[in-house]
């Protein structure tokens, strides 16, 4: 009796758990994370408040709660398909058709794992970062199952994940949840096409000179060691009381970089999950009032640091893309003017790639923004693609997205160098769907080749 009593109390947990979790996810479609409460997720359960907190010490609990369920659940249905067939490529096929078939099937819970991971601050983001991992670890264990083997860029499980994560996010965002799974023959030939003998041939750190190395970024102490894909914040202390208004009139220059050095340095505090504008107001020195009217409160500052960055980068860019000369030479030329630009701003970058979470309100409405703006200046001229054209181009600012925060959440002694090699590996991504995978990884070669000739002091 006492054991049927046992079973009986843990089926009823069990139960409750699994009704709060649909609750939330419900929860989170009427009205998005931030509109979330405890009070609604028990109402929509049918549970009490008391039977939540039972379960869950908060809301975050849950949605953690929520997301590693509906992707156990994922997992499930991507390794079923694989084992029900034979033969390589088309057990890949089957996984790709079985994981979008399960987004489309269940949009509000995909739309809680990847849209709550970025509206949720930076827990949520960790998380979801954390967990969508796992498919970094399939696509290993699948690539080296190939009957011929599958080789392609050490970074090529990492950037097709991140790169499949945003695609299906701005799908979803947008209401198309109806149209994941007619990708799921392009996810696959995406997929194949980044095999790659040259490809695994590029290093995924270069020697960078020490004065293409920001000096404040160069000179400051190594980081403790990251979970993978997981930016780990630097610690930073809290900024002093800000000196008096005489030091810098109101609305000078003066006030302005002391406004925005505050809220970069708030950013960085690792006990800070959001930032209220009258704490970083009164940190400014300065009024709430004028904080909001004058400078856009934290919002509107945070924007201003990413514009800056952006707006820097695409200027690099531009520059890079018009001193090549046949495309595939072009895209490898802007990208390293890129990174070269990134390398130069260490420090903003890592603000605006990991700390953005801080700021959900800004994370939401530029999400991706810097990748995404990489993507659009250098394929402006790019062909009509060869392979996956249903995914082009959402899943390129995927991977560049995901590449650049791999390379910024490392050790501030490696960024420099991992931000320089990704310059090629980036071009390969990118080129991958437009020439094929060799002819892009050669592509990619050849350039950096003809690049260290022209270096040379008895070049031309």
């Amino acid at each position: 009796m006492s054991g049927q009593s046992l079973d009986s109390r843990g089926y009823q947990e069990q139960r409750e758990r699994e009704r709060l979790r649909v609750a939330f996810v419900r929860a989170m479609a009427e009205g998005g994370y931030g509109a979330i409460t405890v009070a609604r997720v028990s109402e929509l359960s049918g549970c009490s408040s008391e039977t939540f907190h039972r379960h869950y010490e908060d809301l975050m609990a849950c949605y953690r709660d929520a997301c590693s369920h509906s992707l156990e659940q994922s997992r499930s249905a991507t390794i079923a398909a694989w084992i029900a067939v034979r033969g390589w490529s088309e057990r890949l096929r089957e996984a790709c058709h079985a994981l979008l078939c399960h987004v489309e099937e269940h949009p509000d819970a995909a739309r809680a794992v990847l849209c709550g991971s970025i509206a949720g601050g930076p827990d949520a983001t960790a998380h979801v970062r954390e967990l969508t991992a796992y498919y970094e670890r399939v696509l290993v264990m699948g690539f080296q199952l190939h009957p011929q083997g599958f080789p392609t860029s050490r970074l090529t499980p990492q950037a097709l994940t991140g790169g499949m994560r945003h695609a299906a996010y701005v799908m979803l965002k947008q209401g198309r949840e109806q149209e994941i799974a007619r990708l799921a023959d392009d996810l696959h030939d995406w997929i194949e096409c980044h095999r790659s003998a040259a490809a695994a041939r590029l290093p995924i750190e270069r020697d960078v000179p020490a004065r293409a190395v920001a000096p404040a970024d160069a000179a400051a102490p190594k980081d403790a060691r990251e979970p993978k894909g997981v930016p780990a914040p630097r610690d930073a202390p809290a900024p002093k009381a800000a000196p008096a208004p005489a030091a810098a009139a109101p609305g000078s220059e003066g006030e302005r970089v002391r406004v925005r050095e505050t809220v970069a340095q708030l950013m960085r505090q690792t006990e800070r999950e959001t930032l209220e504008d009258a704490a970083v107001a009164r940190f400014a020195g300065i009024s709430a009032v004028r904080f909001d009217a004058e400078y856009g409160g934290v919002a509107g500052c945070v924007t201003a640091l990413l514009d800056e960055l952006v707006d820097g980068n695409a200027e690099a860019l531009r520059a890079g893309l018009a001193r090549g000369r046949a495309w595939p030479e072009s895209v490898r030329s802007a990208l390293v003017a890129g990174m070269s630009h990134l390398q130069a701003n260490l420090e903003l970058a890592r603000l605006c790639l990991l700390r953005l979470s801080r700021v959900p309100e800004v994370a939401v409405a530029r999400h991706a923004a810097l990748a995404d703006r990489i993507v659009s200046i250098a394929m402006q001229d790019a062909p009509a693609p060869i392979h996956a054209p249903g995914l082009m181009t959402d899943a390129l600012t995927g991977v560049v997205d995901e590449l650049l925060v791999w390379a910024l959440a490392t050790g501030p002694r490696r960024r420099p160098a991992r931000l320089a090699a990704l310059a090629d590996h980036i071009s390969f991504f990118l080129l991958a769907p437009y020439l094929g995978g060799e002819a892009a990884a050669e592509a990619v070669i050849a350039a950096a080749d003809a690049e260290l000739l022209s270096r040379r002091p008895d070049a031309g």
